[in-house]
């Protein structure tokens, strides 16, 4: 069973319309604007994939107590795999073990490792494999006026799967890496408008990421 939870991310909702493409082809439990099913001891005891999509204390989502932290924790503890879609580095930043397990990490104003802020300009953008092929069967493919995430921090060492150009720059935008208790952690940065989710060839990718986790 795949746990998928996700914001609507100031209306844009990526984690929603990401759902919609992988329903068919995955059971998947999806939650979006409540991490309230997290706070139940063992709710994650089922759970073969944890995906996210969401940055806590933004929106309709406030940041999560000690009883939410404390299954998150448990099931990244017991070496199982996360899928960090878009901003998903960022959901939980106060967590300092959560930090440290993203590879790459979103980072926001006011971080408490005091970092530079990420950013995000928007334009056109190719994304493509790197000459490393780590997973096998990955696209190549163009989004339209859509978010590029620089400036991230680098938590892990990762092998980057897909990066794009810009101004003479690398930028990964996707990655995977493995967290302090031997989990794979894979990372996919691109995403944010509806429409990008109608590309066949990213989503393709995205199906692929999860089934090499």
């Amino acid at each position: 069973m795949i746990y998928f939870f996700a914001d609507n991310h100031f209306e844009a909702r990526p984690g929603f319309h990401l759902y919609e493409k992988l329903k068919a082809d995955f059971d998947i439990k999806f939650f979006e604007d409540d991490i309230s099913a997290l706070s139940k001891p063992g709710c994650l005891d089922d759970c073969s994939l944890l995906m996210v999509n969401m940055i806590c204390g933004i929106g309709k989502l406030a940041q999560p107590g000690a009883d939410i932290e404390a299954e998150v924790k448990k099931y990244c503890a017991k070496g199982r795999p996360l899928f960090l879609i878009h901003a998903g580095s960022a959901a939980f930043t106060q967590w300092d073990w959560w930090r440290k397990l993203t590879g790459l990490r979103w980072v926001r104003e006011n971080d408490p490792e005091k970092q530079a802020p990420s950013v995000h300009p928007v334009q056109d953008f190719t994304v493509g494999k790197t000459e490393k092929e780590v997973v096998k069967g990955l696209k190549e493919f163009t989004l339209k006026n859509e978010e590029i995430y620089t400036n991230l921090a680098q938590t892990a060492d990762i092998n980057v799967l897909l990066e794009t150009e810009m101004d003479g720059k690398v930028f990964p935008m996707a990655f995977v890496s493995k967290n302090e208790w031997g989990g794979k952690v894979m990372g996919f940065l691109p995403g944010h408008k509806a429409e990008s989710f109608n590309n066949v060839d990213m989503i393709n990718d995205i199906r692929i990421m999860m089934k090499n986790l």
